[in-house]
């Protein structure tokens, strides 16, 4: 007798639930999927114990005469595909047919269901493979499937779940994904009885988005779109100040279809590059549409994973979209003052901040006429006699404002923020009303409020986009150095110069041998007369290292230009002369982002007159 052997239909089922059914948000997900498939305008699903012990969807679809329902059981059984060319062109969610079948095979399942045309409704049963044949009973219009003791024939699968506030965690994501891919379906979640989430059928995107996250992060989403080469991408993305310490925070739609795909996330990530620091991720909604025969959606049993026809052309396409969307937008940081939440220790904090800002807004009234900077001082003297905050108060403050920002939130809970607005709104006004504090920030008056700079940041970036505008052009200037500056290096280093000595030339650059170990500065740009050009070598040679063997010449080149950049701007503590802080102001005026860095910092906060109103309770 041969070895090889036919499986038996019911362990067939259990290996594809494998693949398929990896826990309650995954029989959620299927659940969903067919009855989005069935055309239903409301999908309320239950659970109980995080789905471990039931899961209930019900909707109002077109619901299975008795013929389908017995099928219902059966693998591989599908309305939704009849040939091998029905492949080339799916537009549902589902059609491998597989699912139901999976799941019956390891839980007990009930299904109630009823078409229009009927007056009576049929229930089909299954425990662990076994179904019973229909019966008639009474029945709204749709279909109800209840999904119980997932897992209860299979121990060795059952002890893997994690505990009820995690699986709950996992249907509620999942549950999310399908609601921002189908806004026109209205969705109920509950668990355990309590009423989760209930989403009404949404007009638009963000009012979708404003149901699941809140208004406050819905409200400052920028919106961007394009439909080219077949291709229509519609996004809304999050400011740079709103990013987040995971990727958790992205969603990918394809055809109404929530996806993974790392050519779309890594365009995403490439289109914020310069905007938000390394070790953080934008907010990003982002909506694919195409023809089905463009893209193969039968990759994976789960069917998350999609294998685009021309993926670069995607990726080109995303990367463009969102990249001119921001060139048009104002991405400067808001400052926010969180709100406590009845603590004493968040009141007294917020009330800090508040009368820090208060005093120097009395000290220092828009029109300015009473200030008079003292020279060599590194401050400021009034001619009037009332007294702002002191200097370590106020650096202080500002210090935490700026930690706040950098750091982002990474809680879902509201915070106090200003609406994005829609052009620049620096003016340093002909009466100097600009002050430096601390030799760190600058404070000035703007149309309709203050903003407070990060002198170092700005000026990195102002240097960082000339750099890349004379590069670009053949126009940096080299200036010889009387004597040449010795960089120690490392093996590493030194095979890592030998590779972009091409780029340091085209930045001005120029290096020459210098013992076995060492090379030398023999030149550098003209431009950067500030900068130590062996510290600045040392330390693109430090960043470079770091970056992916990989990395295409034009990171290269950025990373370059940025370490540049940072080496020759202005530092903290750092005394500007009031040409030199207007100038600085007036420079961010015609920079093409002078929101952030090119690291990606806040290089301004921004306040309105409305904000600062209602921190003082005048509203």
């Amino acid at each position: 007798m041969g070895q090889i052997q036919i499986l038996p239909e019911l362990l067939v089922n259990k290996i594809a639930a494998g693949e398929v059914v990896e826990r309650p948000a995954s029989v959620v997900k299927e659940l969903l999927e067919n009855a989005i498939d069935a055309g239903a305008g409301r999908i309320d699903v239950a659970v109980e114990d995080g789905g471990k012990r039931l899961i209930q969807v019900t909707d109002d679809g077109a619901g299975m005469g008795r013929e389908d329902i017995a099928l219902a059981w059966t693998a591989h059984a599908t309305s939704k595909l009849s040939n091998a060319e029905d492949l080339l062109a799916i537009k549902t969610m589902g059609f491998r047919g597989e699912a139901l079948a999976s799941i019956a095979s390891v839980s007990r399942v009930r299904i109630v269901s009823r078409t229009v045309d009927n007056e009576a409704g049929y229930e089909v049963s299954c425990e662990g493979g076994d179904s019973h044949e229909p019966r008639p009973t009474a029945a709204a219009v749709g279909t109800s499937v209840w999904v119980r003791d997932l897992f209860f024939n299979v121990p060795a699968r059952r002890k893997f779940l994690k505990g009820t506030s995690t699986e709950t965690s996992h249907v509620c994501e999942q549950l999310t994904r399908v609601a921002l891919a189908q806004s026109q379906v209205h969705f109920t979640l509950s668990h355990n009885g309590r009423k989760n989430l209930d989403l009404p059928a949404a007009s638009n995107l963000r009012e979708r988005i404003t149901g699941l996250f809140g208004d406050e992060l819905a409200q400052t989403l920028i919106e961007a779109d394009s439909d080219e080469r077949r291709i229509r991408i519609q996004a809304l993305l999050a400011p740079p100040d709103m990013s987040r310490t995971s990727s958790k925070w992205q969603y990918f739609f394809l055809n109404g279809r929530y996806i993974r795909d790392r050519f779309i996330q890594h365009a995403v990530r490439e289109a914020y590059r310069g905007l938000i620091e390394a070790n953080r991720f934008p907010v990003a909604f982002l909506y694919l549409q195409m023809a089905p025969e463009m893209v193969d959606v039968n990759v994976h049993p789960t069917k998350i994973e999609v294998r685009f026809r021309d993926s670069n052309a995607v990726h080109s396409q995303v990367l463009g979209t969102l990249r001119e969307r921001f060139l048009k937008s104002d991405l400067s940081s808001r400052m926010r003052i969180e709100q406590g939440e009845g603590g004493q220790a968040d009141g007294e904090k917020t009330e800090q901040i508040r009368r820090a800002v208060a005093d120097f807004l009395k000290a220092s009234p828009p029109s300015q006429a009473p200030l008079a900077f003292g020279p060599g001082s590194g401050g400021y003297s009034r001619s009037r006699h009332n007294k702002g905050p002191t200097g370590q108060e106020l650096r202080e403050e500002l210090n935490k404002l700026f930690e706040a920002d950098r750091q982002g939130s990474s809680s879902t809970t509201q915070s106090e923020r200003l609406e994005a607005q829609a052009e620049p709104t620096i003016r340093a006004t002909a009466a100097g009303a600009v002050l430096q504090l601390h030799r760190m920030y600058l404070v000035a008056e703007t149309d309709d409020g203050l903003i407070i700079v990060d002198q170092h940041a700005l000026h990195e970036r102002i240097l960082y986009e000339q750099l890349s505008q004379r590069v670009g052009r053949g126009q940096v200037a080299s200036q010889q150095l009387l004597v040449p500056m010795p960089v120690e290096l490392t093996n590493q280093q030194r095979a890592m110069l030998d590779k972009v000595q091409e780029i340091l030339s085209q930045v001005g650059i120029e290096l020459v041998d210098f013992g076995p170990t060492a090379v030398a500065v023999q030149a550098f740009p003209a431009m950067l007369d500030r900068a130590d050009p062996g510290a600045a070598v040392q330390d693109i040679v430090d960043r470079l290292v770091e970056m992916p063997t990989d990395s295409a010449a034009e990171q290269v080149l950025e990373e370059v230009l940025a370490s540049m950049a940072c080496k020759a701007a202005v530092k903290a503590g750092d005394k500007l002369s009031e040409e030199e802080m207007s100038q600085l102001l007036a420079d961010a005026e015609f920079a093409e982002r002078s929101s952030n860095c090119p690291h990606g910092r806040p290089t301004i906060l921004k306040m309105s007159l409305a904000e600062l109103e209602k921190q003082f309770k005048r509203t």
